[in-house]
């Protein structure tokens, strides 16, 4: 069929049924592993469906109905959708609402009022709230997802499907979304489609239209296969960030905490809580995912009493505190660029504020660093990064878990995942080795919703000099990929300067010559620079829920991370999949070489237990079953090497690897210096650099696109149009040297850039064919808006954000109007 897409944002939801529903294919046959961690033989590559789709942004009736118009598709599907669709394109075509509440649930906060504790008893709107706010309510156990037809009325019209789902405790809206929320939704949007199709084939005409009829069964869930209790779904207006707000002067812990999880993501908790003494600004308060106890001698109500990895603890009524992670600053009433301020870590947004002082954040004898000193796992604790040990006979394996915040790492964070990798990874005693075993895996976890999105546009959007973090968070992060990589020799010398920038580590061999096999276990969704951490690892196993996004370009980047090693040994199709900026499953990533093994589990602890499972069996298995465990190429058999037979199959692996890296004729240096020489460019070149800056604040700061990308609505495409992203001239640098380029950063050129390639081997491929001089037109770019009130000028300068500390007034979800300006790009 031709499937329609209407879609506020592209979001996780919408690719992942994208991915599911497209027919794209590019065969290659390798085994997946089921959950009890055992091969199963799977074919090649292919959609669940062969259909085409195409995805429309919904930014006017009037283009939604065009869309449909010259499209003309069978069916149109609406994941993520919060405007009407015309009456014209439903009155026509089978339109399909995707609606995250289950039957006769209706309105934009289904998913708030549910983690909010509103158990559908009540069915009076403003009493239930008022109950809600009043007191903590029992969590509503059960909820499901919709998928019905569009009517006039909103969320009302004819039910095709839903699916019901258990509703987690103390979980975040955004992680329900990510979770429960879309694993039930694709089931009923398939199972929807599904009866379409038998209904339609009922039909003299064949066709679907608008009046088929669901069939009975569509009442009962297709998960649980029966109807969702009765008289506990209502009509639910929007509810609102300020209605949320509670005190924590008369709060307890767990009952704020509740609401700032169901603000999670957007948008978020209006509150005063933080405001310094003497004042009421309010700020969106993000968080709520950690309640702890407050030490007897630090209970003040009201007060932050303690900070870690960026995070305040807020001391409650009832003595318990509540992590709030993340804030965002409103915009003022006097605000003249109506564009929302990006979202950042509390500790930094405070101090942007000036805030930081008043609240006793520079004080220790009023607010407490509580950084943990080791990377040891606690329960029930807010912790970024943590690190697990398990013994397989007289084997260890180390597991590095990095659930950051929607899988974006800022440079700190980069430095402090890099420590504990270091330190997971260390040269143990004797006697650690005789009680834990000898180290043989290094396995990178990253979070549950997702593995890892790469730099944390967010921070460099509100920095007071974005293109200078963006260097230092990029370097950062290319740290990380250094530490799991395999330096012939060791560890070389730290690349470049920045906050955290790792000490010299001489005569320290290599993890491959130490015997250590590098894991990345995506569990997530994986993005940009993320995937090419996951990438940089030996083994990468993929949980088949995930989508994969192997790209940079739709940021404006060229990418670093070591990906032009990586991607490029890894899939013959790199530079396709880069050009393409379109989503993929796990399935396709799988057979273009991106990801070697899929994991056949759904729900965060099944795909754990099942990558737990394929670790303990390769750690303890003999190189002759390498066959049924997949690697990255350099630690493929091709290198001929001659084991014996008593080899373990993590010994194999990596003297093959070794043969592997003893063939290169260049140093794997050389990659980074040459992604960081493109990058240098995206971030500091006077043309070039618009490209970056304009996307980065357009994603940070929620602008709304004025019109689909060509590559998601392929049937706009007219004459050879392309997107801005797809044409060779958007890499355009005119007259750019690498002197100049380094110097922006304050370096010299690395001379490992000298070193030419002697053959015609995979290395080579991964050099960009960028065109760096041609003409380029001049560009208008939708760019930060600052609050600072000089920093409009003839040209916007960078400027910093979260600076203010008399803001106030309203914000909204999602900004509509699209500001557009000149920027100069050179030097800030």
């Amino acid at each position: 069929m031709k499937l329609l897409f209407f879609v506020t944002a592209h979001n996780s939801l919408s690719q992942r049924l994208y991915t599911l529903l497209s027919a794209r294919t590019l065969p290659r046959r390798l085994p997946g592993i089921s959950s009890g961690g055992q091969p199963t033989q799977t074919s090649s590559h292919s959609p669940l469906h062969s259909h085409t789709v195409a995805v429309e942004y919904a930014i006017r009736p009037d283009t939604m109905a065009e869309a449909a118009e010259i499209f003309q598709p069978d069916l149109i599907i609406c994941p993520f959708l919060t405007k009407k669709v015309p009456d014209a394109v439903y009155n026509r075509w089978l339109t399909l609402i995707v609606h995250p509440g289950a039957p006769g649930d209706a309105g934009p906060s289904a998913l708030d009022f549910v983690l909010a504790g509103d158990d559908g008893k009540e069915p009076d709107a403003k009493r239930a709230l008022d109950a809600l706010l009043d007191s903590e309510k029992a969590e509503r156990k059960e909820w499901a997802v919709t998928v019905l037809a569009a009517i006039e009325e909103l969320d009302a019209g004819p039910v095709w499907a839903y699916a019901s789902f258990d509703v987690p405790k103390n979980i975040s809206k955004s992680e329900l979304y990510r979770g429960p929320v879309s694993t039930a939704a694709v089931a009923a949007v398939l199972t929807a489609i599904r009866r379409i199709e038998t209904a339609a084939a009922a039909r003299d005409d064949k066709l679907i239209k608008p009046s088929l009829v669901p069939p009975a069964d569509a009442s009962f869930s297709v998960s649980t296969y029966r109807p969702f209790p009765k008289n506990t779904t209502h009509t639910r207006p929007i509810l609102p960030a300020a209605a949320r707000a509670l005190s924590p002067l008369t709060a307890t812990a767990s009952h704020f905490a509740r609401l700032l999880r169901s603000a999670d993501s957007q948008p978020g908790v209006l509150s005063n809580a933080l405001s310094p003494p003497g004042k009421a600004n309010k700020l969106f308060l993000y968080g709520g995912k950690f309640v702890e106890p407050v030490p007897a001698h630090l209970v003040k109500p009201g007060k932050i009493v303690a900070h870690r990895d960026g995070a305040v603890f807020l001391c409650c009524a009832d003595g318990n505190g509540v992590w709030i992670t993340h804030i965002r600053q409103p915009r003022a009433k006097a605000d003249t660029i109506r564009t929302l301020h990006p979202k950042v870590p509390t500790i930094m947004g405070l101090q942007s504020l000036k805030w930081a002082a008043p609240l006793g954040l520079d004080d220790p004898t009023q607010v407490q660093d509580w950084t943990f000193q080791n990377w040891e796992k606690r329960e029930g604790a807010l912790q970024n990064v943590w690190v697990e040990e398990e013994k397989i006979g007289d084997s260890l394996v180390a597991y590095v878990y990095f659930p950051f915040y929607n899988g974006a790492s800022d440079t700190q964070q980069c430095v402090q995942l890099r420590k504990a990798i270091e330190w997971a990874s260390r040269v143990r005693t004797p006697q650690e080795e005789k009680d834990k075993g000898q180290l043989k895996a290094l396995v990178l976890m990253g979070g549950d919703g997702y593995f890892s999105n790469g730099i944390h546009v967010g921070v460099i959007e509100a920095a007071i000099n974005p293109a200078q973090e963006s260097w230092d968070n990029i370097n950062a992060i290319d740290d990380v990929v250094e530490a799991v990589m395999s330096f012939p020799g060791g560890m070389p010398p730290p690349f470049a300067k920045y906050p955290g920038i790792p000490e010299p580590r001489e005569n320290v061999p290599s993890l491959a010559e130490r015997g250590v096999l590098t894991i990345s276990v995506i569990r997530g969704n994986c993005a940009a620079g993320g995937l090419a951490v996951a990438t940089a690892a030996d083994v990468v196993l993929c949980a088949e829920r995930a989508v994969i996004n192997p790209t940079y370009r739709g940021m404006g980047l060229f990418g670093s991370e070591y990906h032009r090693f990586s991607w490029f040994e890894r899939c013959p199709d790199a530079e396709e999949y880069i050009r393409a900026m379109i989503p993929i499953g796990a399935e396709e990533a799988r057979d273009a070489g991106f990801v070697d093994t899929i994991l056949h589990a759904s729900s965060p602890d099944e795909i754990e237990l099942s990558a737990k499972a394929h670790i303990r069996s390769l750690v303890s298995s003999p190189y002759s079953a390498a066959v049924d465990f997949p690697t990255a190429p350099w630690c493929a058999a091709a290198q001929k090497i001659d084991p014996s037979p008593s080899t373990s199959l993590v010994s194999g692996l990596l003297q093959n690897k070794l043969a592997f890296l003893s063939t290169l004729d260049r140093p794997l240096r050389w990659y980074r210096a040459l992604e960081l020489q493109q990058m240098a460019l995206d971030f500091w070149h006077p043309v070039r650099s618009q490209r970056y800056h304009s996307r980065r604040a357009a994603f940070a700061r929620k602008i709304a696109p004025q019109s689909t990308p060509l590559r998601f609505a392929t049937f706009r495409r007219r004459n050879g149009e392309v997107d801005e992203e797809e044409a060779d001239e958007f890499d355009d640098a005119p007259g750019w040297t690498p002197e100049e380029a380094w110097g922006w950063a304050g370096m010299r050129v690395p001379e490992v850039l000298s070193i030419r390639s002697s053959s015609s081997s995979s290395s080579s491929a991964s050099e960009p064919t960028t065109i760096v001089n041609s003409p380029v037109k001049e560009m208008t770019s939708y760019f930060k808006a600052s609050t600072l009130d000089d920093a409009l000028s003839e040209k916007l300068s960078i400027a910093p954000t979260f600076n203010r500390g008399n803001a106030v007034g309203t914000d909204a979800a999602f900004q509509e109007v699209l500001y557009t300006c000149y920027y100069d790009g050179a030097r800030e």
